[in-house]
């Protein structure tokens, strides 16, 4: 047994000796701990569902168990205003499992097991499960209280949902994008007759708001989204789908790398180990340390 202690600590010790190893997994650690750069990436990361670890068919079995629990309880109610109220409330849920199984449906059959690594079809999966919700939402408003604006958003929701679908196959993620900005200018037109400021406002216009943010925030959010997919599309035409990249490990080193870069710029060097953010003069063995790191990086 101490033998094989002894191998397992020679074989660290060889591990963390590499200059590209003690860079890569100090850099990463300090910055997602100690900055503002990693704690803005990790508050992005967190407006995205959180599936790591997650095996797609236990959670489609999970939700058609609950499914069928909805059921026999939508079955067992007698007819009365309070059970309108409460059926009301059932069916919305079931239909809201029903979205998440076809989301998940579609990962499953385009191969995905689990959400161990992210790529932009993962990653499209959240706007198609946002898009099955928007589309059920427009089809419960009555014919004749759909406006223009809303039936235009609909036939949208069908041809994004379609494309989203075909993503595994076509893997034209620039169609993709075009359909984030294209829903962009929707929200837009929403946004602007619900707070009033178009000739046309309307109190009663349907409002289509995301599942946990207030429509302004939305825009601002999906806007900022396209542009972090359209820099790792840069850098990976595949979008991570041949699982060469992934998409939030890229984004981590493309931040810190900037950060350095920034640095390197501004002639100031930050001392990350030591947690000390103020920025001191870089010189010699600083600028060169910085020069290196940024290599490293990059050739990772």
């Amino acid at each position: 047994m101490s033998k094989l202690i002894t191998l397992y600590r020679n074989e660290m010790s060889r591990t963390f000796r590499k200059a590209g190893t003690l860079v890569i997994l100090g850099l990463i650690i300090v910055i997602c701990i100690v900055t503002p750069i990693g704690t803005n990436l990790i508050a992005r990361k967190a407006m995205l569902p959180d599936r790591t670890g997650i095996n797609y068919q236990t959670v489609v079995a999970q939700l058609n168990m609950k499914i069928k629990g909805i059921d026999e309880q939508l079955s067992d109610l007698d007819i009365s205003d309070e059970s309108e109220i409460t059926q009301t409330k059932l069916l919305e849920e079931k239909y809201g499992h029903e979205d998440m199984i076809e989301t998940y449906d579609f990962l499953i059959s385009a191969g995905y097991e689990d959400g161990s690594s992210t790529d932009l079809i993962i990653l499209a999966s959240d706007d198609l499960l946002s898009y099955l919700r928007e589309r059920r939402r427009s089809e419960m408003i009555p014919a004749e209280e759909r406006t223009v604006l809303v039936e235009e958003y609909k036939s949208f929701l069908n041809d994004a949902i379609e494309t989203i679908k075909k993503l595994p196959q076509t893997l034209d993620f620039a169609g993709y994008i075009d359909i984030r900005k294209k829903d962009v200018e929707f929200q837009e037109k929403f946004y602007a007759l619900h707070i009033g400021n178009s000739a046309g406002a309307n109190e009663d216009e349907p409002v289509h708001e995301s599942d946990y943010y207030t429509i302004g925030m939305r825009i601002d959010n999906t806007k900022l989204y396209t542009q972090m997919y359209e820099e790792f599309l840069l850098i990976d035409p595949l979008g991570g789908t041949d699982g060469t990249h992934d998409f939030w490990e890229t984004q981590g080193l493309t931040y810190l790398t900037q950060a350095l870069k920034d640095d390197l710029k501004e002639g100031v060097y930050r001392d990350l180990f030591s947690g000390n953010n103020e920025p001191q003069p870089l010189t010699g063995a600083r600028r060169k340390w910085v020069e290196d790191s940024i290599r490293i990086i990059e050739f990772q």
